[in-house]
């Protein structure tokens, strides 16, 4: 069954939303459990989706770039047991509940210690995430600990 279109309005304060017949999982909401599983709730509104955010990431970029062309495409050169370009992900910060929302990896906040309770996260910094330590990521469908040394 294919979702017929969906309008919102957002206003500073004011939600308001006007779903269509047949709209599906788009309706007003106060927290991820008013919404489908599968769906989140952001600005009162359950979206199956993230909405729009960031820009595309630099098309020049790429991890084998030398230093001086990664500085020129916009990355930022690392050096952590090899050296590579890492190149920004253009959606930095945007929400996401799966890591196909991001061009980069989905993160769950660092602070929570329980990452099977995060439902929502946000889009990395770079296309390619390497922290130290122990982080929340995006991971076969669920937020998982995932540690580097």
């Amino acid at each position: 069954m294919s979702k017929k279109p969906h309008i919102c309005w957002c206003v500073p304060l004011i939600s308001i939303s006007f779903a269509l017949s047949g709209c599906g999982g788009n309706h007003f909401c106060t927290s991820h459990d008013d919404c489908d599983a599968d769906s989140r709730c952001l600005y009162n509104v359950c979206y199956d989706v993230p909405l729009p955010c960031g820009k595309a990431p630099p098309k020049d970029c790429d991890r084998d770039l030398s230093h001086d062309e990664c500085a020129q495409a916009g990355g930022n050169w690392t050096c952590y047991r090899t050296c590579y370009c890492r190149c920004p992900s253009g959606d930095e910060g945007c929400p996401c509940w799966d890591g196909d929302h991001c061009q980069g990896a989905c993160m769950g906040d660092d602070s929570s210690h329980n990452c099977s309770e995060v439902v929502i996260g946000t889009c990395s910094q770079f296309q390619e995430e390497y922290k130290i330590g122990c982080h929340c990521v995006h991971h076969e469908g669920r937020f998982v600990v995932l540690c580097a040394s």
